[in-house]
């Protein structure tokens, strides 16, 4: 938005793109109209859009955006060593992510609860803090999780490392622009098993179904205790979503994308 006023007083001189980063003011509760109204004068603003995901350039076709000038969607290159799923790994399920509304981290809590019945000691990791994180903490304590820890932050590097170490990566958001930890989790071969949300099921490709459940942490403890006890079965689901980040999410395929994009709004 500043950028599109800041125009104004430029004219001709510059041409704006607009990156859309999850329409997180669309997607999250509360009142529409003047997030829509401030997206919808944002569209007719800029001469070009990149969307970072096919759900984000659905949700601009559902609030009625009419995006001046080419739109595209142009998934954000992610680089990383392809880490193979055969990799020793001592984590059972990791969740990394801020521990608030969006993210639904008592779902994840609820679900190791339900996890930690059907398969006794698995060992759950958290990383994450933010305003949940006391109630976060307390829904832990009272479950009795046998083997769950709560970390409150890390530097990328050493979440990574954790993604390394992780058979499993668990996502209970209730949305997402581009769920760039799945990416991340993928390309260290964890898979993501998660509630189904369409930019969750975009990032795991054909593998979506045999991960994603309803947004219920009884479906989901039960999907992470039968991947947890067929090691085949999760290995090749972890080729198969480490494959699609690794194609999808490079950063050269990004960039040509956005060298496209950039000729077209100066054109």
């Amino acid at each position: 938005a500043a950028a599109a006023l800041a125009r104004r007083g430029l004219g001709a001189r510059i041409r704006l793109v607009y990156t859309v980063h999850g329409f997180h003011g669309l997607a999250q509760p509360g009142p529409l109209g003047l997030r829509v109204r401030l997206e919808r004068a944002l569209a007719r603003s800029v001469d070009a859009t990149a969307f970072v995901s096919a759900a984000d350039a659905a949700l601009a076709r559902d609030a009625g955006l009419r995006h001046r000038g080419p739109a595209e969607v142009i998934e954000n290159g992610l680089p990383g060593p392809a880490v193979p799923p055969d990799a020793p790994r001592d984590i059972d399920v990791l969740f990394v992510g801020r521990l608030v509304y969006q993210k639904n981290p008592q779902a994840f809590v609820d679900a190791c609860a339900a996890l930690d019945r059907l398969r006794p000691g698995a060992r759950l990791r958290m990383v994450g803090a933010g305003e949940l994180a006391a109630e976060v903490d307390a829904r832990a304590a009272a479950a009795g999780l046998a083997d769950f820890q709560r970390i409150d932050g890390l530097p990328h590097d050493e979440t990574l490392a954790l993604m390394a170490r992780a058979r499993l990566l668990a996502m209970t958001s209730r949305w997402e622009g581009l769920p760039t930890v799945a990416i991340e989790a993928a390309l260290h071969g964890a898979p993501a098993a998660g509630f189904a949300i369409p930019p969750l099921a975009e990032a795991l490709g054909d593998a979506a179904d045999a991960l994603l459940t309803p947004p219920d942490p009884d479906a989901l403890a039960a999907r992470l205790a039968a991947l947890l006890g067929d090691a085949p079965r999760r290995d090749a689901l972890a080729r198969a979503v480490n494959a699609h980040a690794a194609e999808r999410y490079a950063p050269a395929r990004m960039a040509r994308r956005y060298a496209a994009l950039y000729a077209a709004a100066a054109a």
